[in-house]
C-alpha cells in the first residue's frame, strides 16, 4: 500500500513538472540583443552581444516600448531563422509578451518617411492576424511612429515565447518516431 502511495506521489510530481512552461525571452534594441531562457517564473541569461545591456535589462522590466530602438536592417537579418524555428512549434507556443515599436525615419525625404510609416502599419495589420491565428498571444503592444529627424528606421522588439514541457516531449517523440521509420526504411532498402 505504501509503495502505491509513493508511486502515486511520484507520478503527480512528474505530471506537475510536465505543465511547467519553458521558453525564451528575446529583446532587440539599439544596445544590441539579449536572449534569456525562461523556466516557469525564472529567467536566465543565455546569449547577448552587449554586457551593459544585460545588466540594465536585468534590473528593469519593460516599462515603455519607446526605449532605444535598433536598426531595422540588422533586425531583418535575424528574422528568417526565428520564423523558421517558430514554424516547428506552431499552435504549441504561447507568446506571453510581444512588444514592437517601429519608427520610420525621414530626415532626407519626409514623403518617403510617411510611406514607410504607412507600410509599417500595413505590415502590422498583416502580421498580427497571422500570429493570432497560429499562437496564443497574452500581452501585446505594437506601435508605429515617425521621426522626421532620424536618419534611419529603428525598431524595438521584445518577445517572450513559452511552451509546456509535455509539448516538448510530445514533439520529441513525434520526431523520434519519424526518424526511426526513415532509418528502418533505409535498412530494408539496403537488405533488398
Amino acid at each position: 500500500m505504501t509503495a502505491l502511495i509513493v508511486i502515486g506521489i511520484i507520478l503527480l510530481i512528474l505530471l506537475l513538472i510536465a505543465f511547467i512552461r519553458v521558453g525564451v525571452l528575446a529583446v532587440y534594441n539599439a544596445e544590441g540583443w539579449l536572449i534569456k531562457l525562461v523556466v516557469g517564473p525564472v529567467k536566465i541569461k543565455f546569449l547577448s552581444n552587449n554586457k551593459r545591456f544585460d545588466k540594465r535589462h536585468a534590473k528593469e522590466e519593460h516599462k515603455d516600448s519607446a526605449e532605444k530602438k535598433g536598426s531595422l536592417k540588422q533586425f531583418k537579418e535575424l528574422f528568417p531563422p526565428i520564423l523558421e524555428a517558430a514554424k516547428r512549434f506552431k499552435q504549441k507556443i504561447r507568446i506571453d509578451k510581444l512588444y514592437l515599436h517601429y519608427t520610420a525615419a525621414g530626415v532626407d525625404d519626409p514623403a518617403k518617411a510617411a510611406i514607410e510609416f504607412g507600410a509599417g502599419n500595413a505590415a502590422i495589420g498583416i502580421i498580427l492576424p497571422l500570429l493570432e491565428n497560429n499562437f496564443d498571444i497574452r500581452k501585446r503592444n505594437l506601435v508605429t511612429d515617425i521621426d522626421f529627424m532620424a536618419e534611419e528606421a529603428e525598431i524595438y522588439i521584445e518577445a517572450e515565447l513559452t511552451l509546456a514541457i509535455w509539448c516538448i516531449i510530445y514533439i520529441a517523440v513525434g520526431f523520434l518516431s519519424s526518424y526511426l521509420k526513415i532509418k528502418k526504411q533505409k535498412k530494408e532498402e539496403k537488405a533488398v
